[in-house]
């Protein structure tokens, strides 16, 4: 078992300290983009990097990034019409990536597909909301399934519009596909209930 330890800042720092003073038990330091520090080992544990930081007089907090996977049938349709929505974009194709995997024999010419004359993969279409597809960043996955939609989601999303005019964006998104499913109030704020063109609920606010 191998354990990749993404660390970023004071982390970083106290990992390294310990790490380096273990060099000759296998441990491997590397360092990566954005002031990121990768250490790699095969018996390094997690409490031993805290101990570290707590050498430091620091505290450990981690946290988690967070991937959306939507089920559906046209992923890439659907994909196109949620970056359009959203202002976000769809994560470009890597075809030569696609083409080295399909004759290395590890995917097949069947689990790809021309998409606006683009070769990308049958299966899947990620969004996200800039140009940063580094782990980490916001990133919606439509992923293709043969099961049909059964009631209501059990969660959805808000599309916050800020000062856009509600109507006029439930106007615009009906004439795109969607459906208007119901009105709904808290106090003083409102939202519309909206189903996008395969009947995944959301809400505009």
């Amino acid at each position: 078992m191998r354990l990749y330890l993404y660390a970023a800042g004071p982390l970083g720092a106290a990992a390294v300290s310990l790490c380096r003073s273990s060099t000759g038990r296998g441990v491997r330091i590397n360092k990566v983009h954005f002031g990121y520090t990768r250490i790699q080992h095969s018996e390094l544990r997690i409490n031993q990097i805290m101990d570290a930081q707590r050498l430091h007089g620091q505290t450990f907090t981690m946290s988690y990034s967070l991937q959306i996977v939507v089920d559906c049938t046209n992923p890439h349709e659907l994909a196109d019409w949620w970056a359009e929505t959203m202002g976000w974009q769809v994560e470009p194709s890597d075809e030569e990536f696609i083409r080295s995997m399909v004759a290395k024999g590890f995917a097949t010419e069947e689990q790809t597909t021309l998409h606006h004359g683009i070769l990308v993969w049958a299966d899947g279409q990620a969004i996200n909301p800039n140009a940063d597809t580094s782990a980490g960043a916001p990133r919606i996955l439509f992923q293709r399934t043969d099961q049909e939609k059964r009631g209501k989601n059990r969660i959805h999303w808000d599309v916050r519009i800020g000062d856009d005019d509600k109507a006029t964006v439930r106007t615009n998104l009906e004439a795109r596909g969607a459906t208007f499913l119901w009105e709904a109030s808290q106090g003083p704020h409102t939202w519309f209930t909206m189903a996008d063109p395969e009947g995944n609920e959301f809400c505009i606010s």
